[in-house]
């Protein structure tokens, strides 16, 4: 998974998303 960070902050700083 991959972390990205949001610039929003919707209540988590790192989000995982899944590299297809």
């Amino acid at each position: 998974p991959v972390w990205m960070e949001e610039e929003g902050g919707k209540g988590m700083e790192r989000k995982t998303f899944p590299v297809l």
